[in-house]
């Protein structure tokens, strides 16, 4: 992978996955390193809490780099337990990569295949056939999130099903329509939805996965319930008993 910076030159390679993961903590107002005497690993904490908050912890050998390359610097007097900060400089590196990653969600969203503007016009602006309205509701869900996920997910669960937020986003989608195939860009887009607000755009492969957990949640609370899947033609949720009611349909 082509990386989009390197911190100046002046973190060494093996280090730079390490330092990319540690830099949006300290980047977060009131955390902090913890280096020292007593500690043998680097402590990244959260000091606005009552009492201080693990929330990660690095080699002091990361401590030292992060330190060199001017990424961090000291706060306070020193002690035992030295403490340190994002610097300017640290702090400029932060948020020039949230820029880059935030422009990359958004021309990721775009390649998923989310309706364009000047599509969403012309479908407005032409008869709302079902294939229309279900491209409206992707690009609503991606942008707004389902107004409806708590309560059915609630329902499931009394059903023997509690999801996760990925696994009810791809329970909503097949159920819009039950017996009907979902492709698998619609199903990708469905579980990309609820991510994106978060700045999160999930990898492909991770709808497999999730199927997998769905099926296997069903099975284990006997649901009539089978979830279809025909590689490149997408996936079907099948209702095997005759007059079961699917969670925010009845």
């Amino acid at each position: 992978m082509t990386r989009a910076h390197n911190y100046g030159g002046m973190v060494p390679a093996e280090y730079l996955e390490e330092v990319d993961r540690l830099l949006p903590h300290l980047a977060t107002p009131g955390v902090m390193l913890l280096t020292g005497q007593g500690l043998a690993r680097a402590l990244v904490v959260q000091t606005e809490a009552p009492a201080l908050v693990q929330i990660a912890k690095t080699s002091t050998d990361v401590a030292g780099v992060l330190l060199a390359a001017a990424l961090i610097e000291p706060f306070g007097k020193p002690g035992e337990v030295l403490r340190f900060v994002i610097s300017e400089h640290g702090r400029a590196f932060q948020e020039a990569a949230a820029a880059r990653a935030a422009r990359r969600r958004q021309v990721e969203a775009e390649r998923a295949g989310y309706p364009s503007l000047s599509e969403i016009r012309r479908i407005l602006g032409g008869p709302l056939d079902e294939a229309a309205r279900e491209r409206l509701l992707e690009f609503f869900e991606a942008v707004a999130g389902s107004d409806q996920g708590g309560a059915v997910a609630q329902e499931w669960a009394d059903l023997g099903c509690t999801f996760s937020g990925d696994e009810l986003a791809l329970v909503l989608r097949l159920s819009r329509a039950p017996g009907k195939r979902v492709d698998p860009e619609a199903l990708y887009r469905a579980f990309a939805a609820h991510r994106i607000g978060a700045g999160d755009l999930p990898d492909r492969g991770l709808v497999r996965m999730v199927l997998r957990r769905i099926r296997d949640k069903i099975a284990a609370a006997g649901l009539p319930i089978v979830i279809d899947t025909r590689p490149g033609c997408g996936s079907a949720l099948i209702l095997t008993a005759p007059g079961f009611s699917l969670p925010g349909q009845a």
